[in-house]
């Protein structure tokens, strides 16, 4: 199984973590990202003494650090680019050559992640999550819910 498959599992268990009624969500995601990181750092590492890891390799790895940091703050590639000193263009294709998925995929899959976090399991008001994930503004953040999500934040939480 290549690393792009695994990333994509990863990513689906993460999705159906955060959909199911466990107490421990949050717990639950913090362990997964981790082990997604050794993951990765591990091929890269094993990679290392068959070949040397790829620049695209680096760049992804580097990539989902920062996703891991800023993606409650920032939701553009010409961001996460710039702290890795690259064009977008550039730093666009190496993440889309290491991992199979583009950039604004793994964005959106992150913030997609966070805002159903918060929507299940805080009290926080959709605006205070609007806030929280750096959102313009409420309609802003409903119409990006509901091309990620399927439905509306407020249908989302009543679910």
């Amino acid at each position: 199984m290549d690393f792009s498959s695994i990333a994509q599992r990863y990513l689906q268990l993460a999705d159906a973590v955060q959909a199911s009624p466990l107490a421990n969500k949050r717990e639950c995601l913090d362990a997964l990202y981790a082990s997604y990181f050794l993951l990765n750092e591990g091929r890269l590492a094993g990679e290392a003494s068959v070949r040397r890891p790829s620049r695209a390799d680096e760049v992804f790895s580097q990539f989902l650090h920062l996703l891991e940091t800023f993606c409650t703050k920032e939701r553009s590639v010409g961001f996460y680019a710039d702290k890795l000193a690259l064009s977008p263009k550039y730093f666009s294709k190496l993440v889309r050559q290491a991992s199979g998925h583009s950039a604004p995929d793994w964005i959106d899959a992150s913030v997609i992640r966070e805002a159903r976090h918060l929507l299940r399991d805080t009290d926080l008001s959709i605006k205070e999550i609007v806030f929280r994930l750096n959102f313009p503004d409420q309609p802003s953040f409903t119409k990006y819910f509901k091309a990620h999500a399927g439905m509306t934040p407020a249908q989302f939480r009543k679910q």
